[in-house]
């Protein structure tokens, strides 16, 4: 008896696997000629700066849609020599506002929604007498004193007075029991 499987077994197999290659080779060259989906562009968010005593505040708008469907957000502050960067995250983006201590008379403030700008400004700051909070002020040097010499003056300590405890008030009104703790005494 021939042990082969028939032909018609082999012509099944053979059809099946070219399917299987042709359904991989389109689906490659589909997503080869799809163009690349990309992110919506932002729109440019208006930015304005106010003074708070020493501080500046930058301002943008919350209920902006770039602002709402952001999952972060940053501002890139440009400060005379200083760059720093301020991330946000989605509950500071909604508050609208940050505020900043400025270093030098020129301030850049570059805001970012998601790693791309979403706007920018500039603004001059006077300087102001009062200091940053975030800054070190130099702590004065403190006066020295000379040492007086104090004589000890050596107390007795008062007695400790030993206080009964409610169980042991309640026992004690127990005829039977406060016999006992006499005995135990």
């Amino acid at each position: 008896m021939d042990e082969r499987p028939p032909i018609r077994q082999w012509m099944l197999a053979v059809a099946g696997l070219l399917m299987v290659v042709a359904s991989v080779a389109i689906v490659r060259r589909d997503r080869a000629s799809a163009p690349a989906a990309q992110a919506a562009p932002l729109t440019r968010t208006s930015l304005y700066v106010d003074r708070d005593g020493g501080a500046m505040r930058l301002h943008w708008n919350p209920d902006s849609p770039d602002v709402r469907g952001a999952s972060r957000g940053a501002i890139l502050i440009h400060d005379g020599k200083r760059e720093s960067r301020l991330d946000l995250t989605p509950r500071d983006l909604r508050a609208g506002a940050a505020s900043y201590w400025p270093e030098s008379k020129e301030v850049s403030f570059r805001f970012e929604l998601n790693g791309a700008e979403a706007g920018a400004v500039r603004a001059s700051a006077p300087p102001d007498d009062r200091p940053s909070p975030f800054e070190t002020a130099q702590t004065p040097r403190k006066k020295s004193y000379p040492i007086k010499r104090v004589q000890a003056q050596i107390t007795e300590p008062e007695p400790e007075v030993k206080r009964e405890s409610g169980l042991g008030r309640a026992i004690g009104k127990i005829p039977l029991l406060r016999r006992l703790r006499k005995e135990k005494h």
